[in-house]
């Protein structure tokens, strides 16, 4: 509130004051935000905390507040604008012992006001729960302007001090996005020989904070592809350290300068995960600790992709094909090996280990352009040559290039068949890596033709059936598990088909028993049962190879537009 309202201070010296690290976090704020203007020094402040007991969200925690204590109002004030911006998330919130809702947009009272129904009370004790606002906190960016004076407060307050410095780059990248320039900016005010590890846990708490590196600007919504290497090369060593870009040199990938090769190799050690992890193509199997800040940054990140994709299927109206109605790309969900399914009841805990897969269902845009045969003989022929970390390196690179089922095929036939990974065939987390950056879903087949029976049905479980169903050409054997939503979601479709004389039913069993007349049972896909074991074989009588092949009042016309959707296609 001080630095909220002061606006016409030019500077303020509050070195050697015990502000704390609360305090130094409150002014890094004021100053981001530009809600105080000033030049601040805050040199000698006691910043020095176990890290521990540094929340790692801005006024995340509980809250016990005496509305009749003036420092208590203006921290409630800050609270209720941080929900009002939707940052946070106020929960168990109780006014002298009792439960009362707090409205966004409210401010409490002044102390001589009369309380009055529904507004934020003025007097008496409120407790509560302040937690992040995970799907709709937004990333907040810092602009040139607060960036400087941000750099000139940490530079001249602590210009002997790296310790300190870095505890002020953690506590700003806590709250804040920042720009590789502005990254760069700041590691360069470690200028001191010997503090090469302050200045590489800096960039450890920078690097998954960075808001336009490659990971992020290659991918969007209108990018269509390119059909060849860019730049030339797919697999480069740009520092020339004998080491690939793309597998694991993670600082050259993003674009930070000035790292010796020791400072580089502590920031790999450190950022553990997000070396292998790509925002821009997420889907893949994730074991989290919540207690980790590169774990909750990259669950953050999922949950962000997950928002994203969940808006893009409700505005398209597209179908659910989640595992459990819920509308999201979670799968398998154990929190602390207790199976969880994440609805909207669910929160991100502090601590434990989550373990869940996670798919973005958004296929290739229409028209999108796939590399060449002749440049994807060249990607084969680098990607052979990564000496190790290759799936890091094509998972990381996968976001640039669109691939052809064909090509899917070669890279998954290179390995072995019996080759795994942390106990995964790795044929199979190839084919996982590249399920969104596929073009030719209808071929889908000639790439899972190279795994075996065991490897498909665990690819189901991991992405969902619908992600490899082909409506347009749905022949084959069925087991599916009418327990879980998308799997019951496949079952209906065969059985509109069957009823459409579109195809035919065959070998139907329902938990190991023999179903001689299914369509008269399951008149409707209200008679499908949530519970058992269906297993088929469906024919249909002409094959086809496009959704343009289809009579237009086909249903399998229909329900391939809908699982198969591509903005502009068929003129949507």
């Amino acid at each position: 509130d001080l630095c909220t309202k002061n606006t016409t201070l030019e500077h303020l010296n509050v070195g050697s004051n015990p502000i704390g690290t609360a305090g130094v976090e409150a002014i890094l704020y004021a100053m981001a935000s530009s809600s105080m203007k000033c030049e601040w020094e805050v040199a000698d402040c006691n910043i020095d905390i176990q890290e521990y007991l540094y929340s790692h969200t801005y006024c995340t925690g509980p809250y016990t507040l005496n509305l009749d204590d003036r420092s208590d109002t203006f921290v409630l004030k800050e609270l209720l604008a941080m929900y009002a911006q939707n940052r946070l998330v106020l929960s168990n919130v109780l006014h002298d012992d009792r439960p009362i809702t707090l409205t966004k947009g409210q401010l409490p009272l002044p102390p001589t006001a009369k309380a009055e129904k529904g507004q934020v009370p003025n007097h008496g004790t409120l407790t509560l729960l302040a937690t992040q606002d995970d799907e709709s906190c937004p990333d907040l960016h810092l602009k040139d302007a607060p960036f400087q004076r941000l750099k000139q407060l940490i530079g001249s307050s602590f210009a002997l001090d790296d310790y300190k410095k870095m505890t002020m780059i953690k506590i700003l990248a806590d709250g804040f996005c920042v720009t590789v320039k502005q990254a760069n900016a700041l590691l360069k005010l470690f200028e001191s020989t010997t503090c090469q590890a302050e200045k590489a846990a800096a960039a450890v708490a920078l690097i998954p904070r960075l808001s336009n590196s490659e990971h992020h600007t290659i991918d969007d919504e209108n990018y269509m592809g390119c059909p060849g290497p860019i730049g030339g090369i797919f697999f480069e060593d740009k520092d020339n350290d004998g080491k690939i870009d793309v597998c694991g040199d993670i600082t050259v990938l993003v674009g930070l300068t000035n790292l010796s090769q020791i400072e580089q190799g502590y920031v790999e050690q450190k950022l553990g995960k997000w070396i292998a992890f790509n925002p821009a193509n997420p889907t893949g199997f994730y074991r989290l600790n919540m207690s980790n800040f590169v774990d909750r940054r990259i669950m953050f990140c999922l949950i962000e992709a997950n928002a994203a994709d969940r808006k893009f299927r409700v505005s398209n109206k597209l179908p659910d094909v989640s595992q459990f109605a819920t509308n999201n790309g979670f799968r398998n969900a154990r929190y602390n090996h207790k199976a969880i399914v994440f609805d909207s009841s669910w929160s991100l805990p502090r601590f434990g280990v989550l373990e869940f897969d996670f798919v973005v269902t958004r296929r290739p845009p229409h028209g999108a352009i796939p590399i060449t045969d002749a440049a994807f003989e060249q990607f084969f022929k680098e990607f052979k040559a990564i000496p190790d970390m290759k799936l890091v390196g094509l998972r990381a690179i996968s976001n640039r290039y669109y691939f052809t089922a064909r090509h899917a095929q070669r890279l998954m036939e290179y390995f072995s068949p019996y080759e795994k990974m942390h106990n995964v065939v790795v044929r199979l987390e190839v084919f996982v890596i590249l399920l969104g950056r596929i073009v030719d879903e209808v071929n889908f087949n000639d790439a899972l033709s190279v795994l075996d029976s065991t490897s498909r049905k665990k690819l189901i479980d991991r992405v969902g059936i619908v992600q490899v169903f082909n409506p347009i050409s749905p022949c084959g054997k069925y087991e599916l598990n009418l327990a879980e939503h998308d799997q019951r979601y496949v079952a209906s479709i065969l059985l509109q088909l069957a009823h459409a004389q579109e195809g035919s039913l065959m070998e139907i069993a329902l938990d190991g028993k023999d179903v001689p007349d299914i369509l008269a049972i399951w008149a409707s896909d209200a008679d499908i049962p949530v519970v058992g074991t269906f297993k088929c074989k469906f024919m249909t009588t002409n094959r086809c190879h496009s959704i343009v092949q289809l009579q237009d009042n086909s249903i399998r016309r229909r329900i391939s537009a809908a699982l198969l959707f591509k903005p502009n296609e068929l003129g949507n």
